[in-house]
């Protein structure tokens, strides 16, 4: 008896994705990615766990470092934006984001527009507070840092060029 060749499967045509939903599709596989493989991961095994290639995850994420933080952001949400303590920036960003998130529920919108509003006002700012706090702790690790970053880090060296940039919203630009 003669073995029947086995029937040919044919996948289903893949649907090509609108920017918006490739890029939820990248986040969610980039969170499920990094949480197996932790931050070291290869984006370009990424790509290839995603089916996409390098160069369109990047399109979408022009570093791993912006990929890292739309990861940060959809993990843990606003917690993602907490101001490390040196910044001193805890209560500053929590009294603006409450004003702005009353602000954007006081336009009259459902809640889901409200949060999209408030989301797009305080967001920049948010990455903002993270920047300034590389910045400030960057003299801590002057070390391993480019050329730019030591420069930073050398301003840095006295408390009063630190407290002058501390606690304050002056200066970052959102």
């Amino acid at each position: 008896m003669t073995a029947l060749p086995a029937p040919k499967v044919q996948s289903p045509p893949r649907r090509r994705l609108s920017p918006a939903e490739r890029e939820r599709d990248i986040v969610a596989g980039a969170v499920a990615f990094f949480a197996e493989h932790g931050f070291d991961g290869a984006t370009r095994d990424l790509a290839r766990r995603l089916g996409i290639t390098q160069p369109l995850l990047y399109r979408y994420f022009p570093g791993k470092d912006a990929l890292l933080d739309r990861v940060y952001q959809e993990v843990l949400g606003d917690a993602a934006f907490v101001a490390r303590p040196h910044v001193g920036m805890g209560v500053t960003k929590a009294a603006a984001d409450a004003a702005a998130l009353v602000s954007a529920l006081d336009d009259g919108s459902d809640v889901e527009a409200a949060l999209a509003a408030f989301e797009a006002r305080r967001l920049s700012f948010g990455r903002a507070v993270v920047q300034r706090a590389r910045h400030l702790g960057a003299y801590m690790q002057a070390q391993i840092l480019d050329a730019d970053e030591r420069a930073r880090a050398e301003r840095h060296r006295r408390p009063e060029a630190v407290m002058s940039e501390t606690a304050v919203a002056t200066g970052i630009a959102a």
